[in-house]
C-alpha cells in the first residue's frame, strides 16, 4: 500500500518548511513543490500559509494532515498485525485436558505461552482421556495432554511427545506433581498455530 504522498504532507508539516521536508524524504524540492500545488488545486484549497522561512497548516491543512496521521498509524498497525500472523504471533488454536494430570500440566505451560504469545487466543477443552482423543481424531480441538500408563493406547493419528516430569514443561517454577504416568501430548499432524 503506496502512501508515501500522505507522508510527504506530513513530512511538510512537521519541517515547516518544503525543502527541510524534500531533504527528510530523499526528494527533490521541486517535485514535492509539485505535487503539494496539484494536491492543494485538486482540493480547492491551501493546506499551508506560506511565510518567508516558515510554512504553517491551515485549518483545512490540519484536517488533512490529522487525517493523513491517522491512515499512517492505521496502515503501520494493519501491517504489524500482518507481520504477527505471518509470525504465528496472532491466531487461536484449542488445547483438551484431562481434569487432574492435564490440567496440572497446562497450568504449568499456560502463563508462560500467553507472556510470549499474548495475542493467541487459547480455548480449553477438559474431558477425559478417551472423549479427549476422540474429539483430537475428529478436529474438534487442535492438541490434547492426556495421562496414560500406556501410550500405545492413543489412536493412530496422534503423536506423542513423553515427559516423566523430569524434564520441565516450562519456565513455570511450580513443582511438577509425583507421578508414575507419562504425560503425553497428542499433536495431530498440522503446521503452525
Amino acid at each position: 500500500m503506496d502512501l508515501r504522498y500522505l507522508e510527504y504532507i506530513v513530512e511538510i508539516a512537521n519541517q515547516h518548511s518544503i525543502s527541510r521536508a524534500a531533504d527528510s524524504l530523499f526528494i527533490t524540492q521541486s517535485n514535492l513543490s509539485q505535487y503539494l500545488g496539484r494536491l492543494e488545486e485538486e482540493l480547492g484549497i491551501k493546506l499551508f500559509d506560506r511565510k518567508r522561512n516558515d510554512m504553517t497548516l491551515t485549518m483545512a491543512g490540519r484536517l488533512y494532515v490529522d487525517a493523513c496521521r491517522d491512515i499512517l498509524l492505521k496502515k503501520r498497525d494493519l501491517y504489524n498485525q500482518i507481520s504477527d500472523i505471518a509470525q504465528a504471533k496472532t491466531g487461536s488454536f484449542s488445547v483438551g485436558i484431562t481434569p487432574q494430570w492435564g490440567a496440572a500440566a497446562f497450568s504449568r505451560i499456560i502463563g508462560s505461552f500467553k507472556k510470549a504469545y499474548p495475542n493467541i487466543h487459547v480455548s480449553v477443552l477438559e474431558e477425559t482421556a478417551e472423549p479427549l482423543t476422540y474429539a483430537l481424531q475428529d478436529g474438534q480441538i487442535d492438541m490434547a495432554i492426556i495421562p496414560l500408563a500406556n501410550p500405545s493406547a492413543l489412536p493412530p493419528p496422534c503423536s506423542w511427545w513423553k515427559n516423566n516430569w523430569e524434564q520441565p514443561l516450562s519456565l513455570s517454577p511450580v513443582p511438577p506433581p509425583p507421578t508414575r504416568f507419562s504425560m503425553p501430548m497428542c499433536l495431530p499432524p498440522f503446521s503452525g498455530l
